[in-house]
């Protein structure tokens, strides 16, 4: 799911102008700290499951990832444990992008050391978030849009499974449409 995350973020970027190369697994992997043979391995169960574009260009199929992400109840959902705390980059509700537009919550947080942080995020103390993957915080911290994306993805996993909070979950879920229009 991760490779499937990342395409979207790269996809994201070429339709934003980025002249981005032909996508392949040698970069995907470099970008996710992931073995190369993980990645064809990903690349083919995803053009097999129709989830990417048929030319060869590995951009994901929009609407099925949109379909994927929406659904309800939403995939890999988490119940939190508010004592498993750690530090790391926001994420879910306390992310940057969903925190300007929300009241305050608790901070949550995917795991990442301090020294791994990237130079327009800082780390803060809250409630872990389990990743979807565990490379998932790492990759996150090297591409912005991966990183949006994730965030997303993770305020309807936690936000999803305690109900309520109805305000927070519409806006991650119209974030996540704007992310795979524009």
């Amino acid at each position: 799911m991760l490779v499937w995350f990342k395409l979207a973020a790269l996809d994201k970027r070429r339709r934003e102008g980025a002249d981005l190369l032909q996508i392949g697994a040698n970069r995907v992997a470099r970008e996710l700290g992931m073995n190369e043979d993980e990645v064809v391995v990903a690349f083919s169960e995803l053009e097999k499951r129709l989830l990417l574009h048929g030319d060869g260009s590995k951009r994901p199929d929009r609407l099925r990832l949109r379909a994927f992400l929406l659904q309800v109840p939403t995939p890999f959902s988490v119940q939190l444990n508010p004592s498993v705390r750690g530090r790391g980059l926001r994420t879910g509700p306390s992310a940057p992008r969903l925190a300007e537009h929300l009241e305050a919550v608790e901070e949550h947080v995917m795991a990442l050391p301090p020294e791994r942080a990237p130079e327009w995020a800082t780390t803060v103390e809250g409630i872990l978030v389990p990743p979807i993957d565990p490379r998932a915080p790492e990759a996150a911290a090297n591409d912005r849009a991966l990183y949006e994306l994730l965030t997303l993805f993770d305020t309807l996993r936690v936000l999803g499974v305690q109900g309520g909070q109805s305000r927070a979950l519409a806006y991650a879920r119209s974030s996540i449409e704007e992310f795979l229009s524009r």
